[in-house]
């Protein structure tokens, strides 16, 4: 007879928790420094001090640590205000310098983005019919959009000069059931921002200055999708048969490609972005079949205005990058904080997603500048398991902060992140 192996899972935890041990210093976030370094390191405490101006008191701590302190809320994997209580508790304000903000002050900081004034003259602008607004920002919001595009200036500076800047382009709805959020489109209420992904860089914002330091120089061309209205659809089919250029083929349908010569629908899109490319998309079985819906055919259709590009290698860029927007806002909503506003002013909910939007790049931008090859696509959720979220004892000795770590290699990385010149 023989006995059955009893698995560990079976079996009772073979410890005890010691509790209460506060005169340790403790760290379950010895990781976070790193990014914080980098957020050093691209000078943008000194961004925040040019560009957020709201404490009106010198005591406490100033608009550059505040912003720090929601970037380490974000990369820790915080999710609301009332976070930062943990936060304070553990011992990773010792190695950043600064202790972190309670869960009340950090909701009067983002308070200071909010201008109820702006809202109601949002309002009184919509037309009838209309029930969604879009208010202008306050001078302090503007700011803390300027320090994202000073981030990503300063990071393609270091980089490798890029000569390509894809700009992923579209809106995400942030669920919302307060009072002040608006009804959607998919049904539900919520927010709805726009958002912009430089897809080679995996950055967020938008390079509209030619002249732009570090990256692709001159004006920005692009590539959209658009509807088919009526008198596009009458172009698209009076076109012949000559100008349709072989584009893709699959198992099932053959598509084509022709440039819809000859229409111009807003003299204004003219005016504002140069002569526009309309180009056609056409879809057919194989074998001549139909469409569930009866048609012999489905078209599609891109505005561009890109003009020195063959039509095939034009939709091909277009094709290319897509989808980057769409992982960008699953990773905003689900692995940082912007899946959650934080209160019913919308200043201050549109700094929250901004301080995510900032996370967002300065991960990026530590794997860039510091982290080894293997992290470069590693999400922030596969960050926090391998590096943030590490545990680290804290030590004093000798007039220096150690922080003990079981890893290896983090002084290297630390050291790839030097501080910007003073002055």
């Amino acid at each position: 007879m023989t006995s059955e192996r009893v698995s560990p899972t079976q079996q009772p935890l073979g410890f005890d928790y010691d509790e209460g041990h506060s005169e340790q210093t403790l760290t379950a976030l010895a990781g976070i420094p790193l990014l914080v370094q980098a957020f050093r390191s691209l000078d943008l405490p000194r961004s925040v001090g040019r560009n957020v101006g709201v404490k009106q008191r010198q005591r406490g701590l100033d608009e550059a640590s505040y912003v720090e302190s929601f970037v380490i809320l974000n990369a820790a994997g915080g999710e609301c205000l009332d976070d930062f209580a943990r936060l304070r508790q553990d011992g990773v304000r010792g190695l950043i310098g600064h202790e972190l903000p309670s869960p009340e002050a950090a909701r009067k900081f983002l308070y200071q983005f909010h201008d109820e004034q702006l809202i109601e003259q949002a309002q009184q602008r919509l037309l009838p019919g209309q029930t969604s607004y879009i208010p202008e920002e306050n001078v302090p919001l503007r700011g803390l959009g300027q320090v994202n595009v000073d981030l990503v200036r300063e990071l393609a500076r270091r980089g490798e000069p890029q000569k390509i800047a894809t700009i992923d382009l579209d809106s995400t709805i942030i669920e919302s059931w307060k009072q002040q959020a608006q009804p959607t489109y998919q049904g539900g209420r919520g927010y709805q921002p726009m958002l912009a992904v430089w897809a080679e860089m995996n950055l967020i914002g938008w390079l509209r200055n030619e002249q732009r330091e570090g990256g692709p120089h001159g004006p920005l061309g692009f590539a959209i999708s658009v509807r088919l209205h009526a008198s596009l659809k009458q172009h698209i089919a009076r076109l012949p048969g000559s100008a349709w250029k072989p584009y893709r083929e699959d198992g099932e349908a053959v598509s084509e490609c022709a440039d819809v010569l000859n229409y111009w629908p807003e003299a204004e899109e003219e005016k504002e972005f140069g002569p526009l490319r309309w180009v056609a998309i056409r879809i057919r079985k194989r074998q001549g079949d139909l469409f569930g819906d009866g048609s012999e055919a489905k078209h599609f259709a891109v505005v561009t205005n890109v003009w020195d590009w063959e039509t095939r290698r034009l939709l091909e860029w277009h094709r290319e990058k897509a989808g980057t927007i769409e992982a960008i806002h699953d990773v905003l909503k689900n692995e940082l904080a912007a899946g959650v506003l934080p209160c019913a002013r919308f200043g201050a909910n549109a700094a929250w997603l901004r301080m995510a939007v900032l996370t967002h790049n300065l991960i990026t931008a530590l794997k860039r500048m510091a982290l080894p090859e293997q992290y470069l696509t590693a999400r922030p959720k596969r960050l926090r398991f391998l590096i943030f979220n590490t545990a680290g004892r804290i030590l004093h000795h000798a007039r220096r902060t150690l922080c003990h770590i079981a890893d290896v290699g983090w002084r290297d990385w630390l050291r790839l992140m030097p501080m910007p010149a003073s002055g």
